[in-house]
């Protein structure tokens, strides 16, 4: 099982949160008779970055749905994903910038691949300009919202019966930080088990 853990570092007069993902895994004994819990970093996912919760969008009116059925029918997993993803980002202050762009501050997040990056400047419309990649988890409801945590409920292969999946994936729609709707939950699952 995996879960993020944040660390706090001072720098400066400053504190700054990191975000790693973790995994974890219960050894009842070994040799020297120590037993319990063993954790193990397995990745860095960047600094943790806490908007504010400015606005209460919903899902259902922001993209126009009527009907959960005939939208999930009529989209992919991934335009899905994309939808919950950006309801969550407008709702924490961030400010669509272009059709696949997202901006707060002077961060981009781009729904091409699902990663930020550092604003470099702007272009002749006015539109901003992706520049460095930068690692970034954005803390959102209970969880982060980032490159590896978005590429687990898009691409993960979630194996086993269709409880266990439906629990996997539900840890994973969690652990990315999406608040998602009971239909729309069902209707991911359904495209996830297909």
């Amino acid at each position: 099982m995996a879960f993020v853990r944040v660390k706090s570092i001072k720098k400066n007069g400053q504190e700054y949160r990191y975000a790693y993902l973790v995994s974890s895994r219960w050894k009842k004994r070994n040799r020297r008779g120590g037993r319990g819990s063993r954790q193990k970093v397995m990745g860095y996912l960047g600094r943790v970055l806490t908007p504010e919760r400015v606005y209460d969008f919903d899902l259902f009116e922001q993209v126009g749905i009527d009907n959960a059925d005939q939208y999930l029918s009529t989209h992919s997993r991934k335009d899905v994903l994309d939808d919950l993803v950006g309801i969550a980002l407008l709702n924490h202050g961030f400010s669509e910038e272009g059709g696949s762009r997202f901006a707060f501050q002077n961060l981009i997040f781009d729904f091409f691949d699902y990663r930020f990056y550092w604003q470099q400047g702007l272009d002749d419309k006015g539109r901003p300009i992706a520049g460095k990649e930068v690692k970034v988890a954005v803390a959102m409801h209970e969880g982060f919202l980032c490159h590896d945590t978005l590429k687990k409920v898009w691409k993960g292969k979630f194996l086993g019966t269709e409880r266990e999946v439906g629990l996997e994936l539900a840890k994973a729609f969690v652990l990315s930080g999406l608040a998602v709707p009971q239909e729309i939950f069902v209707g991911y699952f359904e495209k996830v088990v297909a």
